[in-house]
């Protein structure tokens, strides 16, 4: 994360943690997701480093102890997993590809 973020998304940050979530859907998540329809071939430690960032920011952002699943953060945060999303934006990205040109 940038160090200009950071302080906003930090736990002890004055920020409402609905709030972060959007900051984290609105600009992380679309510069981590970029391209991301063609990483059907990518290593899955390259797709592992992203979710490992995906996690950290939104435990950071929810103020989060270390004993709460990820899959819970994801759900209270109202954050679809990353290759969920991933999958989710190929889909959508093939459809519309294969769309009729006007």
């Amino acid at each position: 994360m940038s160090r200009t973020l950071y302080p906003l998304m930090e736990g002890r940050g004055k920020l409402d943690p609905s709030l972060k979530i959007r900051i984290y859907k609105a600009v992380l998540r679309p510069i981590i997701t970029y391209a991301s329809a063609v990483w059907a071939t990518a290593a899955p430690t390259h797709i592992k480093k992203l979710e490992t960032f995906q996690n950290r920011t939104l435990r950071m952002a929810l103020n989060a102890p270390w004993f709460v699943r990820n899959i819970t953060i994801q759900r209270d945060a109202g954050v679809e997993p990353l290759m969920d999303f991933i999958r989710r934006i190929a889909t959508k990205t093939k459809t519309n590809s294969r769309a009729p040109a006007c």
